[in-house]
């Protein structure tokens, strides 16, 4: 983003009146050092005056106002004025033509009338004398306006642009700005930053900590106006406070309350605005319950009398901001609250998301702590232990736990070398995006303990990652500390590879030469938005996929060759046995390939095969080989147990069949099913038995062949992960066992299968395609019916619907990823939950879409996203209640938030799990949202009953979600909520089911 010429002041003047003067003030000015802006220099023939006038303004530190009876009647210099004061930018009056008409005195703006005016009146003050007061004017505070000027003209572009982050503030530019906002000022002089400044700063510090805040507010819309106005006040004092504009407070939406779920979780403070309409809000109780379960702090804003206060809330001391008159004490108390034990709810946030991160991605060992990570939330837990309020989570006890027991991989993926200076947002953001991919990483943000000698770490962590990734930002190419890891990287030829975040001069480059031969990722400035951003990670995940296993051995045996070199070459240190046949042979494929190897690990191999340690070996190699042999042999037989554990599980899983068939006399089939599990669990103990026995001979050869004691340590515990693995199996299976009966005892009472007709196109391999019902042609009354919804739900209108299939399922993670490995689209993240029969999630509109496209090519039918009066139709299946199954929400009917449906899920579950509707549909509430065809209005329009054509999208318009989804409460489980969404977004509650034409 190329800077605009800024200036110290601009010169607003009438012509007929001030014109000479004008002039005659520039030049004294400019002459004096300072960049002065006057219209009859800066504005050139063609260019657009007007727009060229407000931009000098917003580049101007001040504002020279000469007052005459020309100017105070002239509407630009009016509006000049107008747009200098919107901005706070100071003015200097100067009195050129003295205001003789009443009249044209009162014209004179009444911000005016605040300041001194100096006199400039040709025929009574000497100009050079009066010019020196204008001088001295213009040099008060002017490094503090210089800073406010450039931060201002940066928000305003922001505020253009839709306030996108690609326009925020990184880096050391960033860093400025909080300390700018944090500095005193001559009150009496400057207005100081306006509340375009603070939002600007407050919103580059949270997007620069990754949407971490210090305050959310739980509010109902009735409080927005306070709620705005307490923001800018807490922003004017440097507090991160979160905010969204783009919500409508009066019409929130489900998928808006469980982002808003989320951005709770990564504020210090959570605070209550405690009103009469808040108590009754369910959203607001949702967010309450929240906080309360992850025991953040809560604060309590009284507004107004309230008769019921929560209960969870009734012990905590309230903040009275309830009269406008004290509104400035209010604050203050609230400021100080906050300030309060400030940093221990800061650290408890931290630790807070980290451990959700770790937990929603089933305990990924790759975001374990490390380093000072692990060292410094330690020494937080300490402080924890002994508090009573606010306590430590047990999962985030759990985090630093498992954390210790694990060390880190003794081979990492990627080394991050960048500048803290201008880089480290960017740094953090790839980190987390690598992580959540399964890459190891080595970050110094992470890596590196308190008191260990820095420079050693990272020399050691660059010798044990297989890929040196350099950030290129001008910090970084002027860094010494980042010129030696690359230097050092390049001397141990590790694969260097190199992504570009912010511009450089090819001058500065030259520093590199290491650089110059190598094609950087693009990754800069211009380029930060999300779209952009992925395409260019996954560039960056496609290089770090080339030779991958060729660059990981050569860091394996990099590591061993500096170990033996580091032991002075000791032949103890060589290679033995099988371990040096696997790394000749990789040796010489390498050279067979013309891969580049380091001439260390070269020597180390051969000077192992010299020696000749491999053949004395060949009795222990035997033994090894032997205990390898049968474990293998044991994970086979694990893998067998466990294969036929999941093909019960199958079985079981069709409990509405097996209820079916007893309902037409198969009673057998029940019992079967039972013997079947019971044999699936003797398995389970017999594999069991087989593992101990399998310890107990891997524990003798350990005995016996002392120089393979960790090789063996190693199958121990691949062994003992597959018996952990077996008996969650077995845990499963019960549950699986249970929810079977359950099943039995209640489908009878709700559905009648034989009505259903049920098919699978086959695809063009001769594979089936999803299973689809036939929904029969109807008419239904579409809206909120039962009344006390929303008026999203309004008008109540007749919809008659043809006859067509729906899919009987959610699509599932198995038949979305048969369609991404067909086609080479991006594979959608589970978050560790699961794929297989589970739904499919963060898929976008355009995702799902595409997905049904290419099933209609392959089957040549007809395959689309439901229109949303189609899926209403289909939900209700000839009901009129709140649910398909009553008005109640009831117990196990599907899965919702906690104890709302009272499941056994905590997040997705797998489909089918509950009983379906009268249609045949299972979980078409709840699990997840599930995306229309049809574009979303606030109200019915007719738009429900069509699918808007792809000529008609466009980026920024929103579709119709439906049905609800694992994380929201009773009210939007009903039949007829509605929530909306753009078509490019994904999140983790959103997923799909289709429709056919017939």
């Amino acid at each position: 983003m190329s800077e605009q010429k800024r200036y110290h002041a601009f010169i607003s003047y009438s012509r007929p009146y001030s014109i000479d003067f004008a002039i005659k003030l520039e030049k004294h000015l400019t002459a004096q050092g300072f960049d002065i802006w006057l219209d009859l220099h800066d504005i050139n023939a063609g260019d657009d005056f007007l727009k060229r006038i407000d931009t000098a303004i917003e580049n101007a530190q001040r504002l020279i106002y000469i007052i005459s009876p020309g100017a105070v009647n002239s509407e630009y210099c009016a509006k000049e004025l107008a747009l200098a004061v919107e901005l706070n930018k100071p003015v200097i009056p100067l009195i050129h033509r003295p205001l003789k008409d009443k009249a044209d005195r009162a014209l004179l703006c009444s911000h005016i009338h605040k300041h001194n005016q100096l006199n400039f009146r040709e025929d009574k003050v000497d100009f050079d004398h009066a010019c020196e007061h204008v001088v001295a004017a213009l040099k008060l505070e002017s490094d503090y306006l210089a800073q406010q000027t450039r931060i201002l003209t940066r928000a305003l572009d922001w505020q253009r642009q839709g306030k996108s982050f690609r326009y925020l503030l990184v880096g050391e530019e960033r860093q400025q700005a909080v300390e700018w906002l944090k500095t005193a000022f001559d009150q009496s002089a400057l207005s100081g930053p306006t509340d375009l400044h603070c939002e600007y700063i407050s919103m580059s510090s949270q997007y620069a900590d990754n949407q971490q805040t210090q305050v959310f507010f739980d509010y109902c819309y009735q409080e927005a106006d306070f709620v705005s106005q307490l923001t800018q006040t807490l922003r004017r004092k440097g507090i991160v406070v979160w905010t969204n504009k783009s919500i409508d407070p009066k019409n929130l939406m489900q998928t808006d309350q469980e982002f808003l779920l989320e951005m709770l979780e990564c504020a210090d403070n959570v605070v209550y605005v405690l009103s009469p309409d808040t108590v009754q809000s369910q959203y607001c109780e949702q967010q309450l319950d929240h906080a309360l379960e992850l025991n953040k702090r809560v604060i309590v804003l009284k507004r107004g009398d309230t008769v019921s206060v929560p209960h969870a809330l009734q012990a905590l001391p309230q903040i009275d901001f309830s009269r406008a008159a004290d509104y400035q004490n209010s604050v203050t108390q609230f400021v100080e609250a906050l300030q309060e034990d400030a940093y221990y709810h800061e650290q408890h946030k931290r630790l807070l998301v980290k451990t959700l991160k770790w937990a929603r991605q089933k305990n990924n060992r790759n975001l374990l702590l490390r380093g000072y990570n692990l060292e410094h939330f330690e020494a937080w837990l300490k402080t924890a232990e002994d508090r009573t309020s606010y306590p430590a989570l047990g999962q985030q006890i759990d985090l630093i736990q498992s954390s210790r027991l694990h060390l880190p991989e003794s081979v990492l993926d990627v080394f991050i070398s960048y500048s803290q200076k201008d880089s480290l947002e960017f740094a953090r953001r790839l980190n987390d995006h690598l992580q959540k991919l399964g890459k190891t990483t080595w970050f110094d943000q992470e890596s590196i303990a308190v008191g260990v000698d820095f420079n050693a770490e990272i020399e050691r962590g660059i010798e044990s990652s297989d890929n040196v990734l350099f950030i290129i930002s001008p910090q970084a190419i002027r860094s010494p500390h980042c010129e030696k890891e690359v230097r050092y990287a390049h001397d141990l030829q590790k694969r260097l590879i190199t992504v570009l975040y912010l511009d450089v001069s090819p001058e500065e480059l030259h520093a590199y030469p290491t650089l110059e031969t190598i094609q950087w990722i693009d990754f800069k400035e211009e380029k930060r938005d999300y779209g952009k951003f992925m395409s260019s990670f996954n560039e960056l995940i496609s290089k770090l996929e080339i030779d991958r296993e060729h660059v990981h051995q050569h860091t394996k045996w990099l590591q061993r060759a500096l170990d033996w070199s580091g032991a002075g070459k000791s032949d103890d240190s060589l290679l033995r046995g099988s371990e040096f046949a696997i790394a000749y042979d990789w040796l010489q494929k390498a050279k067979e390939k013309k891969y580049t190897v380091h001439p260390l690990p070269e020597n180390f191999i051969e000077e192992s095969r010299i020696a000749g340690f491999y053949a004395k070996q060949e009795n222990e190699d035997e033994l090894k080989k032997r205990v390898i042999e049968r474990t293998t042999e044991i994970t086979v037989q694990l893998s067998n147990a466990n294969r036929r554990i999941a093909i019960q599980q199958k079985l079981l899983g069709f409990g509405a069949t097996v209820a079916l068939l007893i309902i037409i006399g198969v009673a057998w089939y029940g019992s079967r099913q039972q013997h079947l599990a019971e044999q699936a669990q003797e398995s389970v103990q017999k594999q069991e038995a087989l593992v101990q026995q399998t310890q107990k001979q891997a524990k003798d050869f350990e005995r016996e062949v002392s120089q393979t004691q960790k090789q063996l340590m190693d199958c121990q515990q691949d062994v003992k992960d597959a018996k952990t693995q077996t008996e969650s199996c077995q845990q499963e299976l019960a549950q699986v066992q249970k929810g079977s009966t359950r099943k039995i005892q209640r489908l009878p009472v709700i559905s009648d299968e034989s009505n259903w007709e049920i098919f699978q196109d086959t695809l063009a391999d001769g594979s089936l395609g999803p299973e689809m019902v036939v929904i029969p042609a109807g008419t239904f009354r579409m809206g909120d019916i039962q009344g006390g919804g929303f008026s999203r739900e309004q008008p109540v209108h007749e919809v008659s619907v043809a006859r067509f299939a729906m899919g009987r399922y959610e699509v599932t993670f198995a038949e979305y990823d048969r369609f991404v490995e067909a086609t080479g689209r991006e594979r959608p993240s589970d978050v560790g939950w699961g794929r297989g029969d589970r739904p499919v999630i963060n898929v976008s509109w355009n995702d799902v879409t595409a997905y049904a496209e290419w099933l209609s090519e392959q089957t040549g039918q007809q395959y689309r996203l439901p229109t949303e009066a189609e899926w209403e139709y289909a939900a209700r299946a000839g009901t009129e209640t709140k649910y398909w199954w009553g008005d109640d929400i009831g117990s196990n009917n599907a899965n919702c938030w906690k104890e709302s449906c009272d499941d056994s899920f905590e997040y997705t579950a797998p489909v089918g799990s509950f009983e379906p509707n009268p249609f045949g549909l299972f979980d078409v509430l709840g699990n997840v949202w599930e995306w229309t065809c049809s574009e979303y209005e606030n109200k019915y329009s007719g738009k429900e009953q069509y699918c808007l054509s792809k000529s008609e999208v466009n980026d920024g318009g929103l579709f119709v979600l439906r049905g609800g989804s694992w994380i929201i409460v009773a009210m939007g489980m009903r039949s007829t909520d509605r929530s909306r969404s753009q078509r490019s977004i994904r999140i983790r509650y959103c997923g799909a089911r289709l429709s056919r034409k017939l």
